[in-house]
This record gives C-alpha cells, structure tokens and sequence, in this order.
C-alpha cells in the first residue's frame, strides 16, 4: 500500500483464467443472455475475439480497459462493445477526452474514463461529462474501479425506468452514483473490510510467485 493506493508487485500468472481461459459454449451465451449486460476486463483474459463472439450473439457488452490499454486494444474491441471504462490517471484531461472521443467514434455507446484524484470525464458521443470524485481518506484502492463501473451500470440501466429521464440525466446521474460507491469502497480494507498486511519478502510463500 503507498498513500492508500495499493500498488500490485508480481503475481505467479497461475490464475483461473490463465488455466481455464474462458471459451463461450452456445449454453454459456444462452445464459449470458439472460443479463442487461456481460462485465469483462483486461483481467479476465477475454481477448477480441471473444468479445466479437459475445457482441455477434447480441449481448451488450461492457469492458474494462484498465491503465494498461494501447491504441490497439481501442481499435480492437471497441467496435463491439457498449460501455467503455478506462483508468486514465497516468495521462492529462485533454488526452482522456480524445481516448474517450476514439472509443465511442469506433463503435462504443458510452465510454468513461476515470482519472485518481481527479474528475472523471465521460462522452457519448454528443457531449463530455465531468464527475468530482467524493473526498475521502482512502485505506485501499482495492475493488475501486469494479465498483464504480458496477454502481455506473446498475443505475443507468434502471434510472427512468418508472419515469422518463432524458440520457443526458440518466449519465450525469450514473456518474455521481458511481462516484460515491467508489468512495465507499475505497475506505475498507481489501474492499470489503477485511485485510491484513503481508511482507513482500514472504510473498512467496503465500502465492507461489
């Protein structure tokens, strides 16, 4: 942890979806299907074709580019996505908003990049949104990013469903929900309350690295 900001040192590329990379039977989608929208990440080892795969069957699809994404990550799967969520803090407000412009401009509804400290910006292809983050003392970062991408979703595929709103409101409103779900994950431990410190050094003996 450096400033509540957990920082990830190595890991021993041993996880589930590296030994079990997801492949989306026809049984799979069908049940897919089922849901307003399918979640995936750069973490979840789901590549482009997988995501043509998903878009193809016509499921909405939302994805998390992470701070890791390059111009051919942008240009790979944004056509077949509807929400695009990024981690923008390494780069400035003016390069945020062309990476948004280029995702939508490619095929993405929504794409939202959040940035730290500072405000989140999203476009919709109309217009740019901004969203202050809510200030708290963060403990851990943790689950920060999965939560505000689910607290966005779940109230922009429900708001207006008893009353119409327009879709500029149903953003707005969806950013400031996010916003605050964020912060109130990233004041727990581990996101969820429970943690306990480990010393790199031993590593090792916890994750096999």
């Amino acid at each position: 942890m450096k400033d509540g900001d957990r920082i990830f040192l190595d890991w021993n590329r041993q996880g589930v979806t590296d030994l079990y990379p997801f492949t989306f039977t026809e049984e799979e989608i069908a049940y897919i299907k089922t849901f307003d929208v399918a979640c995936t990440s750069r973490g979840a080892r789901v590549g482009a074709d997988k995501i043509r795969k998903l878009a193809g069957a016509g499921i909405p699809v939302c994805y998390d580019f992470y701070d890791t994404f390059t111009q051919e990550d942008i240009a790979n799967i944004s056509p077949y996505i509807k929400y695009a969520f990024l981690s923008c803090s390494h780069v400035d407000e003016t390069e945020t908003r062309d990476i948004l412009k280029e995702c939508v401009r490619l095929g993405a509804r929504i794409a939202v990049g959040t940035r730290g400290s500072e405000p989140a910006v999203a476009y919709d292809g109309a217009r740019y949104y901004t969203q202050d983050i809510c200030k708290v003392k963060a403990i851990d970062t943790m689950g920060a990013g999965d939560s505000y991408i689910s607290a966005f979703l779940s109230n922009y595929l429900s708001v207006g469903a008893d009353e119409p709103i327009s879709a500029e409101d149903k953003i707005t409103a969806s950013l400031r929900k996010a916003a605050e779900f964020a912060a109130e994950v990233v004041v727990k431990d581990g996101s969820l309350g429970v943690g306990y410190d480990v010393a790199p050094e031993n590593l090792s003996e916890i994750i096999n690295i």
